[in-house]
C-alpha cells in the first residue's frame, strides 16, 4: 500500500506523541495495518520486540515493563476476558475454543501467539463483543503456555457504529469494575468526538495483576479503528 507524502509526514510526526502512538502502533500490528510498520520509527518492516529472545527471557522482559504500570489490589475477577480466565487458561484450551467455534479459516500460529482473523458476528452469536466484525483476536502466551494477553482489533466504517460500541464497552467496564476508578479516560465516545481525525477515545484500568485498555479513533474518513486488550504478568500476582 502506497502512502502519499502528506500522509507519511502526518503519521511520522504524530507517532512521536505517546498517547497517539499507542493506537497507531496497535493498528500497525493488525493484518490490515501492517503496511504502516515501516513508517513507524524503530519498527522496521516487522515488530522487533522479543524477536530473538527465548520465551522465558521474553516473559521476564515483558514483566519488567508491565509491573511498573500496575497498581491497586489484585483480584482474579479482573482477569476475565471473552470467556477466558487469564489466571488459568492454557494454550490448549484456546485452541480447543477456536476449533469449537470453527474459526480455523484464518489462523496464524507462531512462537508465543495465536492470531485469528476475519471473525463474523455469525461465528460467535450472542456475544456483545462480536455484534460487529472483528478483524483480529490475538492470544499471547507465556513460556509455560499460559494465556497472558488477549488483544482485539476491530474496524468500523461509520462513526455511529464505533460510538455505540465504545459506549457499551465503557458501561460494561463500569459494571465489571464497580468501585474502581479508571486509571485514565479520554473522550465521551460520542459520534461527534470521532469527527476529528486521529483524536483518540481511551479508557484504561490498572490493577495489581492486570491492565485493561480500550482505544478508539478515526483513522481516515471511512475507517474507525478500535484496539482492546487485557494483559497480565507471566507470574500471577
Amino acid at each position: 500500500m502506497t502512502l502519499s507524502p502528506m500522509i507519511k509526514k502526518i503519521l511520522i510526526g504524530s507517532i512521536t506523541l505517546t498517547a497517539l502512538s499507542v493506537g497507531i502502533i496497535g493498528y500497525a500490528h493488525t493484518k490490515s495495518g501492517r503496511f504502516l510498520l515501516p513508517y513507524i520509527p524503530g519498527m522496521g518492516s516487522s515488530c522487533p520486540v522479543g524477536a530473538s529472545l527465548p520465551l522465558d527471557k521474553l516473559d521476564q522482559t515483558k514483566d519488567q515493563i508491565l509491573l511498573k504500570l500496575l497498581e491497586g489490589n489484585p483480584s482474579t475477577s479482573n482477569l476475565s476476558f471473552l470467556q477466558f480466565d487469564l489466571s488459568k487458561t492454557t494454550k490448549t484450551e484456546v485452541l480447543a475454543w477456536i476449533k469449537e467455534k470453527n474459526l480455523q479459516h484464518d489462523i496464524q500460529e507462531k512462537k508465543n501467539q495465536i492470531r485469528v482473523s476475519d471473525i463474523k458476528p455469525s461465528d460467535i452469536p450472542g456475544n456483545a463483543l462480536f455484534q460487529s466484525n472483528i478483524n483480529e483476536i490475538t492470544f499471547i502466551f507465556s513460556s509455560k503456555q499460559d494465556l497472558i494477553s488477549v488483544i482485539i482489533n476491530k474496524t468500523f466504517t461509520q462513526a455511529s457504529e464505533i460510538s455505540t460500541y465504545v459506549q457499551a464497552r465503557k458501561a460494561e467496564f463500569v459494571q465489571r469494575y464497580a468501585g474502581v476508578k479508571a486509571f485514565s479516560e479520554k473522550g465521551n465516545a460520542s459520534v461527534e468526538s470521532f469527527a476529528n481525525k486521529l483524536a483518540q477515545q481511551t479508557i484504561e484500568y490498572r490493577f495489581a495483576n492486570a491492565r485493561v485498555s480500550l482505544t478508539a479513533y478515526q483513522f481516515k474518513s471511512d475507517q474507525y479503528n478500535l484496539n482492546e486488550y487485557i494483559q497480565r504478568p507471566s507470574v500471577i500476582q
